[in-house]
């Protein structure tokens, strides 16, 4: 290879490995996102609360846990929650197939999973051009979306996500109910 071609590889290389910016959305930057398909919506959350994202295999059911806890999976010796977020936002339903994806989704003090019908890419979405709040969205779930970016994705809002009480199913305030 001639000395040309490799300056060109290197200078190349030193522009795709540069981390996209990262900067809250009320200065007007953006985020790198995970677009996921939630049929028949895109939607996105920030990467950086996106451990890793795996196949959907070997689900166990939970009994007595909310419609909305799917089950529970296996993943490398560690259990992990599983959380349809169709049916936590009241969406319309689909049946669950080996080709659905899991988002693992983790934050210091939480971590659990949530079912994609596809994962669509990684991109970066400018967070200024977000329609915040969304026009359209009320009711369930809205309090965990960012707003909406102009190609129509619903940007999830990561830390409410995996702040939030809702989702954590505590057994023994489940046992004071019963």
């Amino acid at each position: 290879m001639k000395n040309v071609e490799k300056e060109i590889l290197k200078k190349r290389a030193k522009e795709l490995a540069k981390d996209l910016p990262v900067q809250d959305y009320k200065t007007g930057s953006g985020q790198n996102m995970i677009k996921f398909l939630l049929t028949p919506e895109v939607y996105g959350i920030e990467s950086k609360y996106v451990r890793e994202v795996t196949s959907l295999k070997e689900l166990t059911r939970v009994p007595n846990t909310p419609d909305f806890v799917t089950g529970v999976i296996n993943l490398r010796g560690q259990i992990i929650s599983i959380i349809d977020l169709k049916k936590f936002f009241n969406l319309k339903q689909s049946g669950l197939t080996e080709f659905n994806k899991i988002l693992v989704l983790s934050s210091p003090t939480l971590l659990f999973g949530i079912i994609a019908d596809k994962i669509l890419e990684n991109a970066f979405i400018s967070l200024k051009e977000l329609d915040v709040p969304p026009p359209t969205i009320s009711g369930i779930g809205a309090e965990f979306i960012l707003g909406i970016a102009r190609d129509g994705t619903i940007v999830l809002d990561g830390s409410t996500l995996l702040g939030t009480r809702t989702i954590i199913v505590d057994q023994q305030e489940k046992n004071k109910q019963l």
